[in-house]
């Protein structure tokens, strides 16, 4: 069971997108609130990665990641 003060995770699909990065951006300044990874087909440069954001690459399409 996750702590009541643990950080609520925020998954942000789109990442590299103008409005994914600015919902990165938001979620940024709100340090130790989130915790945010940004998902994008895409790898995300080092020079535009923000502090306290998780990058993965992943295709939001791919059926294998889905549970069932």
């Amino acid at each position: 069971m996750t702590p009541p003060d643990a950080p609520a995770g925020v998954y942000v699909t789109g990442a590299s997108g103008y409005l994914g990065r600015a919902l990165l951006c938001r979620l940024a300044a709100l340090r130790g609130q989130f915790a945010p990874v940004a998902a994008d087909i895409r790898p995300c440069p080092g020079t535009d990665r923000l502090p306290g954001i998780t990058y993965v690459v992943r295709d939001v399409r791919d059926p294998a990641l889905v549970d069932d």
